[in-house]
């Protein structure tokens, strides 16, 4: 955080707001100070050709610090480091929300405003704006108000009614490119009575002026561009959060990391040994987080709040026997426009004694509200065995990745055995009632070479497919395939993160389409050669699958961040996300940031 040798007075030189040691005011109690309609508004205007613009730096600057063009306020000035007090400058106390004393920060009284200019000066440019706000304590449970930020003239942040008896809030808002800030307390309805409101340690972030690099740590994100705060998937929220799903305790974990490294975080017990491997997130901010509940599907969805949804499944939650005989676990969701939720895995079935069980591909759709969707396979679920196929004796078929065609077709990548012995990639489509699309590549699947897996899978705005996995046996490089609409291989790449050595493997389980047609792609990358490498890594490729060089070091970047694996190493477990504004969040054992 920046800090200064001598202090500027942020509102200018004018008598009345000085603030000089004026004493402590006596507690607001006793004779009511509003009776008969008393007020004391105030306002200022900085000088006409004196207006300055913030003296940012990159990293943390106080808007303490920073010269106001306008403010008012309903009862007295506005006090700095202060809370309202009473009428006269400096006859507040210690700006204290909930029992928490503050620092740094405004004291206002409803109606309030202050006015910022977002024009930085000092090499900087303004990219988020925090602070903590609430009525101050001196007011004890009274007074009612509402807190909003403006940012151009248009609102960005409404609290909705808070008093004297309430929480404090956080305001978190992604500001990159405003050139003017609000802060606006207004009455709530109702009447101006000790509306007392404070906007404790207001906070603006920086990053250095200028185009970042492609691929360069978005330092402006947690500590420094990274957090510790990882986990299975992700996705991005507006405003600039992300939502990631993990395990905890033998828990569901739902995660809500902030900017600023802060975190809201819910666990919920399923009822078994439970773990979470993927989310998705409706356009409503409601969010399904899947995985495995002892040896069942489950799945559990939560409010924007993080609240558990009561209207899905049995308080919101739900747990599918499939009959298998071992674990069954959806790896992988996607949302249809309908409200229906698709998830995607692995189920072993009984099977004739004496015989092998064989590990299947098992689909599951649930309605809106989370009830077995009665058109989908039978009674809501697909058990599809490829073996019966090709006739092989496949053991080890899984859905890892799943993606819905607007048709409402069902895409689903993973891995099936391979004739010859070991594994193969495997991405199969399935019709919107389940059955096997034969209008794709004539049978309704396709595999890839030996020794290969299918992880991760998303659409192109043409409809043509891409899927991610990696390829060998030895030396594993990274694999990108591009199908298109009918089945047939388009193109595909190798992605190496490391150099061609025996033990040395690029596992891609992560595929994310930008809107200009460059692909990213993440995974884990493991080192047999001494360096030590062995973390989630980042790749970027043209439109003809070709190394992005502009990006990060020759097209690629290791993030710094460890990985974390299902099954061994063979498939990593994270996400890459895109916000908002392009910037690309990556999220494994950690997560970290990086400029687009």
């Amino acid at each position: 955080m920046k800090h200064r040798a001598s202090r500027r007075l942020l509102l200018g030189a004018a008598p009345a707001l000085l603030l000089a040691s004026c004493g402590q005011s006596t507690p607001l109690a006793g004779a009511d100070p509003y009776a008969g309609g008393a007020s004391y508004p105030w306002s200022y205007t900085a000088p006409a050709g004196k207006l300055t613009t913030l003296s940012l730096t990159p990293g943390e600057n106080n808007l303490y610090y920073e010269p106001i063009l306008a403010a008012r306020n309903g009862w007295g000035p506005v006090e700095i480091d202060r809370s309202n007090g009473e009428r006269f400058a400096g006859d507040g106390r210690a700006l204290t929300l909930n029992g928490k004393t503050y620092q740094r920060g405004f004291g206002t009284h409803a109606g309030s405003e202050l006015r910022f200019s977002l024009k930085g000066t000092g090499g900087a440019t303004c990219t988020r704006f925090t602070a903590d706000v609430g009525v101050d304590d001196e007011v004890g449970s009274r007074g009612s108000v509402v807190f909003e930020v403006y940012l151009d003239g248009a609102r960005a942040y409404s609290s909705g009614t808070l008093t004297g008896a309430g929480a404090t809030k956080r305001v978190d808002l992604d500001i990159t490119g405003k050139s003017e800030l609000r802060l606006v307390v207004t009455d709530a309805g109702d009447n101006i009575h000790y509306d007392h409101a404070d906007w404790a340690q207001p906070l603006i972030r920086c990053v250095a002026s200028g185009a970042p690099a492609p691929g360069s740590l978005d330092t402006s994100f947690g500590r420094g561009g990274r957090s510790e705060v990882g986990g299975t998937d992700a996705q991005a929220e507006p405003g600039g959060a992300v939502l990631i799903s993990d395990s905890a305790g033998g828990d569901f974990v739902l995660k809500r990391l902030f900017p600023d490294g802060r975190v809201q975080q819910v666990q919920t017990d399923l009822g078994a040994e439970d773990a979470a491997y993927a989310l998705a997130r409706q356009s409503d901010g409601r969010v399904v987080v899947v995985g495995r509940s002892g040896n069942n599907f489950a799945a559990a969805r939560y409010n924007a709040d993080l609240s558990l949804d009561a209207t899905f499944g049995s308080g919101g939650k739900v747990v599918t026997d499939l009959g298998s005989l071992d674990a069954e676990v959806a790896y992988a969701v996607a949302l249809q426009p309908d409200g229906q939720i698709v998830l995607a895995g692995t189920t072993v079935q009984p099977v004739p004694e004496g015989t092998i069980p064989s590990r299947d591909l098992a689909v599951v759709r649930y309605t809106a509200g989370g009830q077995l969707d009665p058109s989908f396979g039978r009674g809501g679920v697909v058990v599809q065995r490829f073996d019966g196929l090709d006739s092989l004796e496949a053991t080890e078929d899984e859905a890892r990745a799943v993606a819905i065609q607007p048709d409402g077709r069902i895409l689903i990548a993973g891995k099936a055995d391979d004739p010859g012995g070991g594994r193969q990639g495997l991405l199969t489509r399935l019709t919107a009632a389940g059955a096997l699309d034969l209008t794709f590549a004539g049978r309704g699947f396709v595999r890839s070479g030996a020794y290969s897996i299918y992880n991760g899978v998303a659409l192109e705005p043409d409809g043509e497919i891409v899927v991610v996995g990696y390829d060998g046996r030895f030396f594993s490089p990274g694999l990108v395939q591009r199908y298109r609409t009918d089945g047939s291989l388009q193109g595909q790449a190798a992605v190496e993160f490391t150099a061609r050595q025996f033990g040395n493997e690029n596992i891609l389980s992560d595929v994310l389409i930008q809107p200009d047609g460059r692909v990213l792609v993440g995974g884990r990358a493991i080192t047999n050669d001494g360096t030590g490498l062995n973390g989630y890594a980042l790749a970027r490729l043209n439109t003809d699958l070709s190394l992005d060089t502009t990006f990060g070091t020759g097209g690629k970047i290791n993030t710094g961040l460890g990985a974390v694996a299902l099954s061994g190493a063979e498939t990593p477990l994270g996400a890459l996300v895109r916000q908002e504004d392009g910037r690309i969040v990556v999220v494994s054992a950690g997560s970290a940031r990086f400029w687009p």
